[in-house]
């Protein structure tokens, strides 16, 4: 009943959307050979509808990772849930994260998601800015002295970017700074973000530096539901678009963190995979 009623929810937009866009993806996890996980595996789906005035984005994703010395895979499920509302020169948006997993550290966690954007315009190019809430509610989780406690993050996000065309290529670039509460300690980190967009293939680099624990990237579409402390992430991604309709991304990514109840700074490579098509 409950998947009928997801299927009839997203069929509603599908209806009265002018764009609809669906992306099936897929990650590898490789973990450093100090760790306590050996690897992992990630797969879901992104789904997005809108027209001018509104997008609503869905995704769901199920991860499987394997550890060196226990049989038993930590195993979650995600669903992100994002409407977003488009005004003259500003936008808000809504959404909600929630995770499912056999953790016994967090367990299951809920994430609520608030922005608010504005843009200018300077001829063709483009200045954006904006602010995003995030708080994240673990109802039985443990604290960083493993004792059981409800455990409650607040995060802002602070961003800045500016989209400029030129003959031959356009050029994006954004700067996010994000402070965080939890655990009773404050947090700081930042992101720098640049895409180059050609007639068919488009390349980003991105790069966070800072202090990251339990805590959330890329507008809630990813969160970290562990106690590792984030320091350093670099990630190349490439598209190709393969028709107008049609795009295919693969990206690489390495992490720089510290492992709870372990060692720091440890090495986790990445490798992601999509496929999209606009309908």
């Amino acid at each position: 009943m409950k998947k009928v009623l997801i299927f009839l929810f997203i069929l509603s937009f599908i209806l009265k959307a002018e764009v609809t866009t669906v992306s099936p993806f897929g990650v590898y996890l490789d973990y450093d050979k100090k760790s306590f996980k050996n690897s992992g595996v990630i797969s879901g789906v992104y789904f997005s509808s809108g027209t001018l005035s509104y997008l609503t984005e869905i995704s769901y994703s199920h991860t499987d990772i394997k550890y060196k010395y226990l049989t038993q895979h930590l195993t979650q499920d995600e669903v992100t849930f994002v409407y977003s509302r488009y005004f003259l020169n500003y936008a808000y948006k809504i959404g909600v994260h929630t995770n499912a997993t056999t953790d016994k550290d967090l367990q299951n966690g809920t994430t609520a998601i608030l922005g608010l954007n504005g843009w200018k315009f300077f001829n063709r190019a483009k200045l954006s800015y904006g602010v995003d809430f995030y708080n994240t509610y673990y109802p039985n989780g443990k604290d960083l002295n493993d004792n059981n406690r409800s455990i409650n993050i607040n995060e802002l996000s602070f961003n800045v970017a500016y989209f400029k065309p030129f003959v031959s290529f356009s050029n994006f670039i954004s700067l996010t700074f994000n402070y965080e509460r939890a655990y009773d300690i404050d947090f700081f980190s930042t992101q720098l973000k640049d895409i180059i967009y050609f007639k068919s293939l488009s390349i980003e680099g991105s790069y966070f530096i800072g202090d990251l624990q339990t805590g959330i990237l890329d507008g809630g579409f990813s969160v970290y539901n562990s106690k590792d402390m984030l320091h350093h992430k670099a990630n190349l991604k490439v598209t190709y678009n393969i028709s107008y309709k049609t795009k295919l991304s693969l990206a690489y990514s390495k992490t720089v963190y510290d492992e709870f109840n372990n060692q720091n700074n440890l090495l986790k490579d990445t490798i992601y995979f999509s496929f999209s098509y606009i309908f």
